[in-house]
C-alpha cells in the first residue's frame, strides 16, 4: 500500500474503512485486522495489491514480519491517535503500544530517515 493506517482496534479500523470506501469507491483498501478476517485472506488481498491498508499494529506486525505485507512503496503511515471512552489512544494501550513501536522501529524508521516514508498523527 501507499498509505498504510495503524488503528488502536479493529472496531477503529474497521469505521475507517467504511469511511475511506464512501469517499471513493474505486480506491482499494485492505482490512488489516484480526476481528472475523483470517490472516490467510489478507495476504491474498496483500498479493492483489492495494493502494491503502488500515490495521491494528498486531496484526500489521505479524503480516509484515511474515513478508506478506510489503511497504517499499509505502509513502505514508498516519498513527491514529483516537481516544476511546476510557481516554486512551493507540499509544496507551500496551500492547498496541508495544507492537506499534516495534513495527514503527523494524520497517519505518528506516524509510523515514530517508525521506521515502512519511509519518502523520491522525
Amino acid at each position: 500500500p501507499r498509505i498504510l493506517i495503524l488503528s488502536p482496534s479493529a472496531v477503529r479500523a474497521n469505521d475507517l474503512v467504511r469511511g475511506l470506501r464512501k469517499m471513493d469507491r474505486r480506491v482499494r483498501v485492505a482490512k488489516l485486522f484480526a476481528k472475523h478476517i483470517k490472516i490467510a485472506e489478507q495476504k491474498e488481498i496483500l498479493k492483489r495489491g492495494c493502494e491503502m491498508a488500515v490495521g491494528t499494529p498486531g496484526r500489521v506486525l505479524k503480516l509484515a514480519q511474515e513478508g506478506a505485507l510489503k511497504l517499499d512503496k509505502l509513502e505514508i503511515l498516519i498513527v491514529d491517535a483516537f481516544e476511546n471512552t476510557k481516554n486512551q489512544t493507540i499509544f496507551h494501550i500496551k500492547e498496541t503500544k508495544v507492537d506499534t513501536f516495534a513495527f514503527y522501529r523494524a520497517f519505518v524508521h528506516p524509510r523515514v530517515l530517508s525521506k521515502s516514508t512519511r509519518l502523520c498523527l491522525l
